[in-house]
């Protein structure tokens, strides 16, 4: 995950932001080590979600 979300701050931290966004939750409660998920970002969080590989 460090490859498409980064490392700082941890890429698999910033993952579970983004799957959170992608399940509806809401982006003023929360988002801790991320609230940028477009692009490739947010495909690669609805795909995990999917049970797919990014």
């Amino acid at each position: 995950m460090n490859a498409i979300y980064g490392s700082r701050p941890a890429g698999k931290e910033q993952l579970a932001d983004c799957m959170a966004y992608a399940m509806g939750a809401d982006k003023n409660y929360g988002g801790t080590y991320t609230r940028d998920c477009s692009g490739y970002r947010g495909t690669a969080a609805r795909k995990i979600l999917a049970g797919q590989k990014p």
